[in-house]
């Protein structure tokens, strides 16, 4: 599949065997395709991060649980709704459903709408807080790397050092 991505492709043949081994499973277990892709920056990679992340989509497809439990949010909320309706009486003083089950009903519904929302929010502080971690971490690394630039020596040590938090990073869960 690397095929279709040129890039990809050839950084992929730049690693050598463990530290594409290294890549390979961050990308299985990243939380966002930014994360891979500031993996890949630290290990080489110049192409262009559209190419990789439609190569991560097509190699390592991830359902999205964020957007699945707001799809859910919005069916609760149509369910209560629609609960709040039947347990009303219509002109004639009839209900679809007896406003005591209607009550318990929206109840365990906004119960259960409330648990998604938590989750939802969970979830996005979680990434978002990795995300700007990570994000911080490359940027201080690649300050350092231009401040030493000049200096071999220290120049070979940062880039080891930045291959090795990259490494590490991507271990932890």
């Amino acid at each position: 599949m690397a095929e279709d991505h040129p890039d990809v492709a050839g950084f992929l043949s730049s690693l050598d065997n463990g530290q594409r081994e290294r890549f390979l499973v961050a990308c299985e277990s990243r939380d966002s395709p930014i994360q891979a892709w500031m993996y890949a920056c630290a290990l080489g990679y110049e192409g262009d991060f559209l190419q990789l992340e439609t190569w991560l989509q097509k190699r390592y497809p991830r359902l999205d649980r964020r957007k699945m439990l707001l799809a859910e949010a919005i069916r609760l909320e149509s369910d209560i709704a629609v609960l709040r309706d039947s347990g009303t009486a219509d002109a004639d003083g009839v209900t679809a459903v007896k406003p005591q089950d209607a009550a318990r009903n929206i109840a365990s519904l906004s119960k259960e709408l409330r648990g998604h929302l938590v989750e939802v929010d969970r979830i996005g502080r979680g990434v978002d807080r990795r995300g700007l971690l990570l994000t911080g971490a490359d940027r201080l690394l690649r300050i350092l790397q231009d401040m030493f630039n000049e200096n071999e020596e220290m120049k070979a040590a940062l880039e080891q050092a930045y291959e090795s938090f990259w490494s590490q990073v991507s271990d932890e869960r």
